[in-house]
């Protein structure tokens, strides 16, 4: 088992968690079925029904139907299998040099709202931040690679789902 992060406090009423996951395990906490969360000796297995990213890392497990059932996980470590896990060797090589983002040239960029938006042609490390260059109605458009706005990647598909800021895709 490797610990990856921890349960945070409850979201809601409904029983999901605000959770902080190392950021190099966010990926596999998306296509892990299960989480384990250390309640004690021994981690205990937790199917997950929803799992996303935004400004804060949501997860609602199944048997976990209130507020109160998710405080008492609150604060706890959680665990993936190590067979759950995606290798990692190149992502912590890359986690701070300028090209951590190339990989995703070529993904396809789709909005919540709007659907598909386009497909990434370049990178471009801006002062600050990095920014995705798309041709989006035959215009070329610079999207702000930032965390807060990355809904979920999709590795397989080459997708990333963003909840992009109205009005982005007209300036």
């Amino acid at each position: 088992m490797i610990e990856i992060g921890k349960c945070g406090k409850p979201h809601g009423l409904n029983g999901t968690l605000k959770c902080q996951i190392d950021e190099r395990y966010l990926d596999d906490v998306l296509q892990a079925k299960a989480i384990f969360i250390g309640v004690g000796a021994n981690p205990i297995p937790y199917f997950i029904e929803s799992a996303r990213e935004g400004n804060s890392f949501l997860v609602k497990l199944e048997d976990v139907n209130s507020k109160e059932d998710a405080e008492t996980l609150a604060h706890k470590p959680i665990f993936l299998r190590e067979e759950d896990l995606m290798e990692h060797e190149e992502e912590e090589e890359d986690e701070f040099s300028d090209d951590r983002y190339e990989k995703w040239i070529g993904y396809t960029i789709i909005d919540e709202e709007m659907g598909l938006t386009g497909k990434i042609e370049q990178i471009l490390s801006l002062p600050g931040h990095f920014t995705a260059l798309i041709m989006h109605d035959e215009k070329e458009v610079l999207i702000p690679l930032h965390e807060s706005l990355i809904v979920r990647i999709n590795k397989e598909k080459k997708e990333l789902v963003f909840n992009l800021p109205s009005g982005l895709l007209n300036l």
